[in-house]
């Protein structure tokens, strides 16, 4: 609700929170979800560094796991936080991955 809602330093903060519960679970996919939500709020937030960070794990999950949804959402989202950060070239090639992998998934709203 916070994120949505725009109060950003309290979806961070609730966001850290829920990681740190699902982490204690072990709930691989709802871990990844909170991580790229948090990636998504410290973008928001103008902190692109650590949303970096979340996305990096997404993408590192992902990779390790085979599994191609959650994937091209974290690349779309560490392409605009790369493009925050000023680096036209490396935000370029992880939104065309994500096409890519739209494409395959049949994912338009991302795509688009």
């Amino acid at each position: 609700m916070a994120l949505y809602s725009g109060d950003i330093p309290r979806a961070c903060a609730r966001l850290e929170e829920a990681l740190e519960g699902f982490g204690a679970r072990s709930n691989l996919s709802d871990q990844v979800w909170i991580l790229l939500m948090l990636g998504v709020a410290y973008e928001l937030q103008g902190d692109a560094s650590r949303a970096i960070d979340c996305h990096e794990q997404v993408l590192d999950t992902t990779e390790a796991h085979g599994e191609s949804v959650f994937r091209s959402y974290a690349l779309w989202a560490m392409g605009v936080a790369v493009f925050q950060q000023g680096d036209r070239d490396r935000s370029g090639r992880l939104l065309k991955q994500c096409l890519r992998l739209t494409r395959l998934l049949v994912e338009p709203l991302t795509a688009a």
